[in-house]
């Protein structure tokens, strides 16, 4: 191997190396996302008190929020029951032990 091809190979790894460093050190554009995705869990069971309805529970496990729908099979329709909070539940519930 001759020394203009050493030089060229020497150069093309001096380019490779600073593209590298330009790509991975430049600043990633902002998200549009306040927080990261939430970890889910939906429960889901009968009603006492109405005969053709069941009730969804949809609770966000990050924020400790709960959301209560009650899917009606005769009308094919969801209501909203309420949002609840745990998150001050189940801080009272660390310090009862």
């Amino acid at each position: 191997m001759d020394n203009k091809s050493l030089a060229t190979l020497i150069l093309l790894n001096v380019v490779l190396i600073a593209g590298l460093a330009v790509v991975t050190l430049t600043p990633q554009p902002v998200q549009a996302q306040l927080r990261g995705r939430g970890e889910y869990t939906m429960l889901s069971g009968r009603t006492k008190s109405r005969s053709n309805a069941d009730v969804i529970y949809l609770a966000d496990l990050n924020s400790g929020k709960l959301a209560a729908i009650i899917y009606e099979s005769q009308n094919e329709r969801l209501t909203d029951l309420g949002r609840f909070d745990l998150s001050h539940d189940l801080e009272g519930a660390g310090n009862a032990r």
